[in-house]
């Protein structure tokens, strides 16, 4: 029980943390909510490879990764015995980067990629991405993870302007945190 608190109240401090910094850096100039969930979903479809950060103590990794999504939420397989999977399990906080764009988020086991429970996303992954899928999701020890993004940071580069842009879904907001020369 005290784990699960003590993992409740740190995700909530992070959570915290994130937002509270993104508030006191935030411009008063808003973007259109709806265009920009439709630019990262757009974005993300048009991806498959990520790097992906984890960490645990006082040890974080990255490596790169294929990916599938489903609108925002992103979607890959890991096998149980690594570090990643380790990383996650006790530290569901990671953050990933795709060109540009910089995803904090929340990742979460979902279980085996051919559980009845995962066919929705084991068909977005055969879609996409359907050597990588039967090549990984029949063996015995790998897993499928979702990763539910927090907080989207892209530099938007423009001919008349360069910025920050943060995206956050949680809270349905969309804003130039930072602009450039400013």
């Amino acid at each position: 029980m005290k784990v699960g608190i003590a993992q409740r109240t740190s995700d909530s401090l992070a959570r915290h943390q994130i937002k509270e910094f993104a508030m006191k850096n935030e411009s008063n100039d808003m973007l259109d909510y709806k265009q920009v969930v439709e630019e990262k979903v757009k974005f993300l479809d048009a991806h498959n490879y990520m790097s992906l950060a984890t960490a645990l103590n006082d040890l974080v990794t990255v490596r790169t990764l294929t990916y599938v999504n489903d609108g925002l939420n992103i979607y890959f397989i890991t096998d149980q015995h690594s570090k990643k999977c380790a990383q996650i399990t006790a530290n569901p906080r990671v953050s990933a980067c795709i060109d540009n764009v910089q995803i904090i988020g929340k990742a979460e086991v979902l279980g085996k990629p051919l559980d009845e429970e995962n066919k929705e996303y084991a068909d977005i992954y055969c879609r996409k991405l359907p050597d990588i899928f039967k090549q990984y999701s029949s063996i015995p020890v790998m897993l499928l993870v979702r990763l539910t993004p927090v907080l989207f940071e892209t530099w938007v580069r423009t001919p008349s302007r360069q910025y920050l842009e943060h995206f956050d879904p949680e809270n349905r907001k969309a804003y130039v945190f930072k602009e450039l020369g400013k």
